[in-house]
């Protein structure tokens, strides 16, 4: 198996298109399961590939929800049983699930029962899984995603460590809007100024 967490990207790519992109990166064998992380995609299609895959099948994390609205500490809850049923009657090789704008708690709670699948069930083991996922959760949910499938001690980041990573984020996503923007180079810097700004104001207002 191996597994792949991919930054909800913009504009977004076709679902054959990410496949076969992702089919060209090339990882060391190892006994635990490969969890390759993605954040962008324009230097892949520089890498040569043959014969790219064709055969996907291609779901929305509210395929797995409760059908009727379940809400547990804050997270909707996933149906083992609606796991069980899709993933038993796929044929092809490669599974993309889009976690959409879901809250963090639901993509955690289904990444866990998912995990608890593959080990009861080998359907998944010859299989390509890629998760698609906001931005900003992109080392959260890869992290979750390594525990969860390798079987390691769940670790716990601490409230000072996760706000330097989502500061980091944030100015990381700023500056990413910052070049796409068909602005004069001269009005960047007081753009970026005034976000940042604004954004440590109110990550003040909010501790």
């Amino acid at each position: 198996m191996n597994i792949f967490v991919v930054s909800q990207l913009n504009p977004k790519p076709t679902s054959q298109e990410l496949i076969s992109q992702l089919s060209r990166i090339q990882h060391e064998n190892r006994k635990t399961v490969p969890i390759i992380v993605v954040d962008e995609l324009y230097n892949l299609s520089e890498l040569l590939g043959r014969n790219p895959p064709k055969d996907y099948t291609l779901f929305n994390l509210n395929d797995f929800l409760h059908e009727k609205v379940s809400i547990t500490d804050g997270a909707m809850c996933t149906d083992p049983n609606k796991i069980t049923v899709h993933m038993n009657k796929i044929d092809s090789s490669w599974i993309l699930i889009d976690f959409g704008q879901h809250a963090e708690k639901t993509c955690a709670e289904f990444i866990l029962k998912l995990s608890r699948y593959s080990y009861i069930n080998p359907k998944l083991q010859k299989r390509n899984l890629v998760f698609t996922v906001p931005s900003m959760y992109l080392g959260t949910f890869a992290q979750k995603i390594n525990e969860s499938f390798n079987n390691l001690p769940i670790s716990r980041i601490s409230t000072p460590y996760s706000d330097q990573i989502i500061t980091m984020l944030f100015f990381n996503t700023i500056k990413k809007l910052s070049i796409s923007l068909p602005l004069p180079s001269g009005a960047l810097p007081p753009i970026k100024n005034l976000l940042r700004r604004t954004y440590k104001r109110l990550f003040k207002s909010a501790k």
